[in-house]
């Protein structure tokens, strides 16, 4: 029976990574199809706040998730052991590197490297989301690693 009352945070929580990164893949699609969407009157989140102030909106995004993550170990909704994945933050910001530049050509003249976000088999999203399967599975079977 759904009763419109939401009471445990952990699946927000916990899914804040996956969705900020999905996010940031649209944010660098809309960036790279900048003038196409201004053509047809198309209006993306880049084209909102302007190619100059995406890059705050990147920066707040890849901050609020690996928050996301720690705050999820601190609350035991995630194992500590997913910590690891904070090892993907610099990863993470060479991928936006584009974005977090504020200029428009220098998105469209680095357009390869912003694709890299969603693009290849270990994209920094999959690394990550494996990284939190594995680690649920280890504390599972070893409890101790869970606390």
């Amino acid at each position: 029976m759904q009763t419109s009352i939401y009471t445990n945070p952990a699946p927000l929580i916990v899914g804040l990574p996956n969705g900020l990164f999905t996010l940031l893949i649209l944010i660098g699609s809309g960036a790279l199809e900048l003038d196409a969407c201004r053509a047809v009157g198309k209006i993306t989140l880049v084209l909102l706040v302007g190619i100059r102030n995406t890059k705050y909106v990147v920066y707040a995004s890849i901050a609020i998730m690996y928050l996301a993550i720690v705050f999820s170990a601190i609350l035991h909704y995630l194992p500590y052991i997913s910590l690891i994945s904070l090892l993907l933050i610099p990863r993470t910001l060479r991928l936006a590197g584009p974005l977090l530049s504020g200029d428009e050509y220098v998105v469209r003249s680095r357009w390869r490297e912003l694709r890299n976000l969603w693009a290849g088999p270990f994209s920094v999203r999959l690394v990550m989301l494996i990284i939190f399967i594995v680690s649920i599975i280890i504390a599972r079977v070893y409890p101790p690693l869970s606390v």
